[in-house]
């Protein structure tokens, strides 16, 4: 998405009143590739606030390694993917160097568990371990959730920053009651200056999902469904159309799930088409032929009945986040 100048400078400016960042801080993402062009990094608030930037190469992520880079440049602040976090978390590489200048590790671009900020920040003690949630047409994060309301917001992206306002809005835009599933939208929250702007229209997100009775924004459905395995990008949309094309497939969706080895990786639930029979051992055979490896749904679930949909006819994920495969996958070769 084509970001004007303006839109730039404002998101860098809330991510320095967001995250506190100051001259002395040193910046280190997980790798250049990623965030360079992301609204996620942080290069250009440390800049602008006089910190340093050092940005790795783009090479394939290695949690050793990249540890490694954070002590040698005494990195003070990290932005990892939740898929990159959980690796660095189950690699042991946190307590193999001295992190000891590192204050804050920022998860974002997609929802973490809560378990995963809380094991990071027993690993980091002392240190701010946050989950920061936003979307592409809003400068800064809509939502932090740092490790410490992690219990409490157990599921959620956080609560809304400072800085924006959330709300869940029905099909007609009006404001739902709390735990109501809806619609998510976002404005700059409104300023307590007599002489500031009115603030602005909300920007509808396009993800669907509820605010508790506590203020945690729990995302049940997103707007683009991208994982990241082993450091590299899935499209899973790119996946589903893939194997759609699958003579006996009638319906498709693929969920992101955890994995401790390769950070996320995604299952596939399938139906097939009446009168066909389908098992997992052809669907990968099938998946194996066309996609990369890395891009092959570690799981399967095959469904004998239609897939849940809302009223409208969309597919709802967050449904088939929680249902597993009835038997051990296939281990991928």
């Amino acid at each position: 998405m084509a970001q004007s100048h303006d839109f730039v400078l404002t998101n860098a400016l809330r991510q320095i009143y967001n995250f506190g960042l100051a001259p002395g801080d040193v910046f280190m993402p997980t790798s250049a590739a990623d965030w360079t062009a992301d609204s996620d990094d942080l290069s250009l608030a440390l800049w602008l606030v006089g910190g340093s930037v050092c940005l790795p190469p783009s090479t394939r992520f290695d949690a050793h390694h990249h540890c490694a880079a954070l002590a040698a440049a005494a990195a003070t602040v990290t932005v990892a993917s939740p898929s990159h976090l959980r690796v660095i978390s189950h690699s042991g590489a946190l307590g193999r160097h001295d992190l000891s200048p590192l204050r804050l590790v920022c998860a974002a671009g997609t929802p973490s568990a809560a378990e995963l900020l809380q094991d990071v920040a027993r690993q980091l003690p002392g240190r701010e371990v946050v989950q920061s949630f936003g979307h592409p047409e809003q400068p800064g994060a809509i939502a932090l959730l740092d490790s410490e309301d992690a219990g409490a917001g157990a599921g959620s992206v956080g609560r809304s920053t400072e800085l924006c306002e959330l709300a869940v809005v029905d099909a007609d835009g009006a404001p739902v009651a709390a735990e109501t599933i809806g619609e998510i939208v976002c404005r700059s929250r409104p300023s307590s200056r007599e002489d500031a702007p009115e603030p602005g229209a909300w920007l509808q997100t396009g993800d669907r999902g509820y605010l508790d009775r506590e203020g945690f924004l729990f995302v049940l459905e997103g707007r683009s469904e991208t994982i990241v395995s082993a450091g590299l990008r899935v499209h899973l949309a790119e996946v589903e159309a893939t194997l759609a094309g699958h003579h006996g497939v009638a319906e498709i969706a693929l969920v992101p799930i955890a994995s401790d080895l390769l950070g996320e990786c995604s299952r596939a639930h399938v139906r097939a088409r009446d009168g066909v029979a389908l098992d997992r051992r052809e669907l990968e055979e099938y998946a194996r032929a066309r996609l990369s490896p890395y891009k092959v749904p570690s799981e399967w679930v095959l469904h004998d009945s239609p897939l849940p949909r809302a009223a409208c006819g969309r597919l709802e994920r967050g449904s088939l986040v929680a249902v597993g495969p009835a038997a051990p996958p296939s281990p991928l070769g």
